[in-house]
């Protein structure tokens, strides 16, 4: 979920910063609520075409698209990282002697 959660903010970011018509910004916040699938950038790209973008257009919203994947995994293994760190400190107190 946290994959999920960085991808669809990172993406929704860049598409409205972007220079993007303002209708593609607004297809995407509105349908973007629920969040991002996660597809392959091809699979991604043939969808994008299939809309009627133009070829820069296309281009545009495929490589935020695929920049916003590897920003959301990275995103989501920090966020891994820390909670497994913050978890170490507080499982410090678990006994670990056997009961006889």
């Amino acid at each position: 979920s946290m994959l999920i959660a960085s991808l669809t903010t990172t993406f929704n970011s860049n598409i409205q910063t972007s220079n993007l018509p303002t209708q593609v910004k607004s297809y995407v916040a509105t349908n973007t609520k629920g969040g991002v699938p996660i597809v392959p950038v091809s699979e991604f790209n043939s969808y994008v075409s299939s809309q009627g973008l133009s070829e820069a257009d296309t281009t545009t919203a495929t490589n935020i698209y695929s920049s916003s994947q590897v920003n959301g995994l990275r995103d989501a293994l920090y966020g891994l990282t820390f909670i497994a760190v913050i978890s170490l400190f507080f499982s410090k107190n678990i006994p670990n002697k056997k009961l006889s």
